[in-house]
């Protein structure tokens, strides 16, 4: 028994007759005839009474057609989705905040236009979940501010560079000068985002590399917040130049630089190297890697 058998089946049960089903079905009417009497051979029962020169369905008949039809339309189903599963198929991504907040938004919309019937899933977290749920193949691709710290093997693609900053608040005495010594913030106030953050771990490691211990009086996994409390002059903090460039344009904070110190980090894709990447996936990263235009439009 074949789903061609099934589906032979189902067209003569719809017409009531062998010979409409032969004809919707482009097949002759024997081959019909024949596929029917193959039926009720395997099955051991019989599907039609044939009276004078119609034909109607058993009981047997009506109990395999209710199990046949979900089982053609879900084959159908099949066919119609995977052959077209590059273009309909879900594409998960982990981001971080930044990124979730400055990049992903345009870089998805212009995907969707391309790939309308893709369904996009996103997790925006800070880095070391992000990392995680790679490790896990629980997202497909991840952006990153920073190389990926996991153990497992990964494909990486910069694709676009931000840095940290100082801000202060415009009554703090440090919005006066235009430089300061990292270790003069060892003293200061400081409010930091979370551990697990990028940007956490960059300043953990600058302070470590300098023999400086990090001890904010504050973290939050929200910049505004951090935003909002270095403003009240509670504090100062490094925070990523993409989420507060509008408050430096809007002077509700002010930027020091810090002496020989770089802050520069690249933002990058990144996959697992054994991971295969659908159409859809491709395009996505190209997108990413055309930042640079895409951000200017």
């Amino acid at each position: 028994m074949t789903l061609r058998h099934l589906r032979i089946f189902v067209t003569v049960f719809q017409k009531g007759s062998i010979t409409k089903a032969a004809e919707a079905l482009h097949l002759a009417q024997p081959a019909v005839s024949l596929a029917i009497k193959e039926l009720e051979n395997y099955y051991g029962i019989c599907l039609f009474d044939r009276l004078t020169r119609k034909i109607y369905p058993t009981e047997a008949a009506r109990k395999l057609f209710d199990y046949a039809m979900p089982i053609l339309v879900m084959f159908d189903e099949m066919e119609e989705n995977i052959v077209n599963w590059e273009a309909l198929g879900a594409l998960r991504i982990g981001t971080t905040i930044t990124i979730g907040n400055f990049i992903l938004p345009q870089v998805i919309k212009l995907l969707k236009k391309k790939y309308p019937k893709t369904k996009v899933q996103v997790t925006i977290n800070n880095s070391e979940t992000i990392e995680k749920l790679l490790g896990d193949n629980e997202v497909d691709i991840a952006l990153l501010e920073g190389r990926n710290h996991h153990k497992n093997k990964v494909t990486e693609i910069p694709f676009f560079t931000d840095e940290l900053c100082l801000i202060v608040s415009k009554e703090n005495p440090l919005s006066k000068r235009k430089s300061i010594q990292l270790k003069e913030l060892e003293k200061a106030d400081l409010l930091f985002r979370e551990n697990g953050s990028a940007e956490r771990q960059l300043i953990t490691s600058l302070f470590t590399a300098n023999n400086l211990v990090v001890n904010p009086i504050w973290e939050s996994v929200s910049t505004k917040a951090l935003v909002r409390a270095v403003k009240k002059d509670l504090g100062v903090s490094i925070l990523p130049y993409l989420m507060i460039k509008d408050d430096l344009k809007e002077k509700d904070v002010v930027r020091v630089k810090i002496d020989d110190v770089n802050l520069v980090r690249n933002f990058m894709v990144i996959y697992n190297q054994n991971k295969y990447l659908t159409e859809t996936a491709q395009a996505f990263i190209e997108l990413c890697k055309d930042w640079t235009n895409i951000k200017d439009l």
